[in-house]
């Protein structure tokens, strides 16, 4: 435990520290789905291409995830598993500053339509790098937990501090966000 934005948070290592909330039936196979945080993030995190797992239900194994990205230089992407192509969206190169505190949401409705991503930082939709649509089946995620701060594999772990995670069963709308954003 450490400081955080609101109150207590947890401080991530980038190796090997995860919350596994289970796989729980309520958190099986989610979208429509909003997750929201404010992170302060170190570095990029751990693992190749330093991509750091904010949230993590089995990226690229059937599952989805939002996590940082450094191919496009400090930036988000959520990607979910499909059978052909994986839907995936990643924020413009320098949406994350490191070492400060911001507010990230992602609202997907849990279709293969990329456009239906939206990722905001500090209750505003950021612009995009990348954008590709899921084709095929979703892969289910039934068997994967889910966990903040790192990956299944325990190879991509988040390097900082997050607070206030939080995961809904539906998209918030934009006034809904920039609330939670301003609550902080």
């Amino acid at each position: 435990w450490t400081s955080g934005k609101v109150g207590g948070a947890l401080d991530f290592d980038g190796v090997n520290d995860a919350v596994n909330a289970g796989s729980g039936s309520s958190l099986d196979d989610l979208g429509p789905l909003t997750f929201a945080v404010w992170m302060k993030a170190d570095t990029l995190g751990g693992g190749t291409n330093a991509r750091g797992r904010i949230v993590d239900k089995g990226v690229f194994a059937g599952g989805c995830g939002l996590y940082l990205h450094s191919t496009t230089a400090n930036s988000l992407e959520f990607s979910c598993d499909y059978t052909t192509l994986d839907v995936f969206r990643r924020t413009a190169a320098n949406t994350v500053t490191l070492g400060a505190w911001q507010h990230v949401a992602l609202t997907w409705d849990g279709s293969a339509t990329a456009a239906n991503v939206k990722i905001y930082l500090n209750g505003q939709e950021t612009t995009y790098s990348v954008t590709a649509n899921g084709s095929g089946t979703r892969n289910s995620d039934a068997v994967k937990d889910l966990l903040i701060g790192n990956s299944s594999g325990f190879n991509r772990g988040f390097d900082g501090i997050l607070d206030e995670v939080r995961i809904y069963n539906r998209v918030l709308s934009p006034t809904e966000i920039a609330e939670l954003y301003n609550s902080g």
